[in-house]
């Protein structure tokens, strides 16, 4: 019987991750989703969003945000929807 393969990585040559379920719908691998109460606070107080990435992100975004708010706001999305 022939296995269907799985297309490689268009980036690095890899092969694809495989997307069975481990139970109850869960895909089994770690997805990088920003939880809604961190968009929301990343909307009312940006530096605040951003604690627990390291204090050279916690600047960048304070001094974002004293700039203007809604720099504040896009630092601020942007530093917690990238991987680490």
């Amino acid at each position: 019987m022939l296995r269907k393969r799985t297309p490689p990585n268009l980036l690095t040559g890899a092969p694809a991750p495989s997307c069975r379920t481990t139970g109850a719908g869960h895909t089994g691998k770690a997805t990088n989703r920003m939880s809604i109460l961190r968009a929301i606070a990343c909307i009312f107080v940006p530096p605040l969003a951003v604690i627990d990435k390291g204090c050279g992100s916690i600047l960048i975004v304070l001094v974002l945000t004293l700039l203007g708010w809604v720099p504040g706001i896009i630092g601020a999305m942007v530093i917690c929807t990238r991987e680490h």
